[in-house]
């Protein structure tokens, strides 16, 4: 009989070991875009708690909100293939982690729409992570079996003037994102202060 109780707990153990691995797969699941890698919208918006606290703590930060756009994204699928297209969406993911600081969060915001919260001391510092954004995009080289090529993004930001206002950001952030796709591509676009 005791012989069954210690199969019985180490079945329940085991079972209970397995759920827990499964809870956090599948919030995992839920929180990274699978083909890029970076969080999800969903997961973006979540993280808008912890920012909120940060901004609390530390009034010298501010929120910038980054549209980041790949420019003319369906010619690469036309042209390319959808595959290629994929594979240049998550070099382009990494290009952006890449430039962004610990704290902020990309995001996967569309087919070739990438989102970023930045925390920061003033505007200028936001402009300074785009450029990067924008030169690393410039001078990579994407590859489809023996024809390199080059892409570019569009990016506009927004700066966050109050926690409650966040989606009146992405919406300004947006916008301008609109205009540096409309004046020419390859740019930054940055609301006016």
């Amino acid at each position: 009989m005791r012989l069954f109780f210690v199969i019985a707990f180490c079945l329940f153990m085991a079972n209970l070991a397995f759920n827990i691995l499964a809870v956090r797969r599948f919030k995992q699941l839920l929180s990274t875009d699978a083909l890029t890698g970076l969080t999800t919208r969903r997961y973006l918006y979540e993280r808008l708690e912890s920012y909120q606290k940060w901004l609390e703590q530390s009034p010298s930060l501010q929120l910038a909100v980054l549209f980041i756009d790949v420019d003319n994204f369906g010619e690469v699928n036309d042209y390319y293939g959808h595959l290629t297209g994929d594979k240049a969406m998550k070099k382009i993911a990494l290009l952006v982690e890449n430039e962004i600081g610990t704290r902020d969060t990309a995001a996967r915001f569309g087919e070739e729409a990438i989102t970023v919260l930045a925390l920061v001391e003033h505007q200028g510092e936001s402009e300074k992570i785009a450029n990067r954004i924008l030169e690393a995009v410039r001078h990579t080289q994407f590859d489809y079996e023996d024809h390199p090529f080059n892409l570019t993004v569009s990016i506009g930001i927004a700066m966050v003037g109050d926690l409650d206002d966040i989606y009146s950001a992405f919406v300004r952030a947006d916008k301008c994102l609109q205009e540096a796709k409309e004046t020419g591509k390859d740019r930054l676009v940055v609301e006016d202060s």
